[in-house]
């Protein structure tokens, strides 16, 4: 144990720099690390989540906390796992002489392979001088059915590169003289998203082998899904269909499969940060339930890959969702004229080089909406 422990934690035996850099997410992290609660920390497969986590242990050092007071450990690994959490802190305590008073930094990468994690990190919470921070790539790891962690988490979703990041990544220095580059990059934004290892590397394979340790390791696997064929077809079927309006019964007839199969497939891929459900504006409860959906995936790099990068307005509309997702947007339908969202009392329509039709400007005009923003370019982004 002591020789896995030390593994996952160089700080304690010298210097430490940490790898790759997300500045905005970096500073929401100090953040966190003041606060007593503990926050979990979400979001897709290699979007950065475990990087983050070094960074922070960096500037953790950097502000003088002792480095042998900072614990990270990888829960994919079977031997923490299977000691659990209370004992690898304990394994800590005792391999460096912590009294119990004493603060200690928590990390937990993959929390979700440990069974009934919630009620480990209950008893540290409560009982101990801690701050603890967990990360997981499944939303299910938020499920806590017997509210062990009620009152006592934040979660915090880490999204891919938003374009002011993917510039800092790429290192990017744009002059004003030279704004004109900004649409070319954008461009490339549009094309490779904001996953970084394949910002980096533009190898299509980082996407690929990604897709598929979702679908077999987060889905398959853990869901005993016995049609893999399936939900591989209907993950591709709907990198085919960004944007546009979608039925659980129409595309169930595409692969000869119940409405109910499908369903519960795209509902495991968004548990996953994979992709995004949107519903049609409504104040109906009923329409907003039974009418066609919407589907954006949590990078526009991993539809590109298997679509090719082309129809650049529907790539563009899921780049403007992932910048407003947070504020639960729908889709607005009405008078056989579809616009891109609603949010509140704003209305929203992603045009990439293209104008509003007659009728999309009349509904525009005459909606009740207060605020009606036409996004278009680089511009919406930075």
């Amino acid at each position: 144990m002591e020789q896995e422990l030390s593994q996952f934690n160089p700080w304690w035996e010298g210097d430490y720099t940490a790898p790759g850099f997300r500045r905005d997410a970096l500073e929401i992290m100090e953040n966190e690390c003041k606060a007593r609660h503990i926050t979990i920390l979400t979001g897709l497969r290699r979007v950065g989540k475990t990087y983050l986590i070094y960074q922070t242990i960096e500037q953790l050092i950097k502000t003088g906390v002792p480095a042998n007071c900072i614990l990270y450990v990888s829960l994919e690994h079977p031997v923490i796992a299977g000691q659990g959490i209370l004992k690898t802190v304990e394994a800590m305590r005792k391999l460096h002489g912590h009294a119990r008073p004493e603060k200690l930094y928590l990390f937990f990468d993959e929390i979700m392979y440990v069974p009934d994690f919630q009620r480990e990190l209950k008893i540290l919470h409560d009982h101990e001088n801690v701050k603890i921070i967990a990360t997981g790539s499944s939303a299910s790891m938020l499920n806590d059915s017997k509210a062990f962690l009620t009152g006592r988490n934040r979660a915090l979703d880490m999204s891919p590169l938003t374009f002011s990041e993917y510039l800092r990544f790429r290192n990017y220095s744009i002059r004003k003289s030279e704004e004109y580059m900004l649409e070319k990059n954008f461009e490339e934004y549009m094309q490779y998203g904001g996953m970084p290892e394949y910002v980096l590397t533009r190898d299509p394979e980082n996407i690929t082998s990604l897709v598929k340790d979702i679908l077999m390791k987060d889905i398959v696997a853990k869901y005993v899904v016995k049609e893999q064929k399936v939900i591989e077809e209907l993950f591709l079927l709907l990198c085919e269909r960004v944007g546009k309006p979608v039925t659980y019964n129409k595309l169930a007839n595409i692969l000869n499969v119940k409405p109910d199969t499908v369903k519960a497939y795209i509902g495991y891929m968004e548990s996953t940060y994979l992709l995004y459900v949107i519903p049609r504006f409504s104040k109906s409860l009923n329409e907003r339930i039974s009418s066609p959906k919407k589907v954006y995936f949590g990078d526009v790099g991993i539809r590109n890959v298997f679509t090719g990068f082309r129809d650049l307005g529907s790539v563009y509309e899921n780049l403007v969702f992932l910048k407003i997702k947070e504020m639960q947007p729908a889709y607005y339908f009405h008078n056989g004229c579809e616009l891109d969202f609603a949010v509140g009392d704003t209305i929203i329509e992603a045009k990439y080089g293209r104008e509003l039709n007659e009728k999309q400007k009349a509904e525009m005009r005459n909606s009740k909406f207060r605020e009606k923003i036409i996004a278009d370019g680089y511009k919406y982004f930075l």
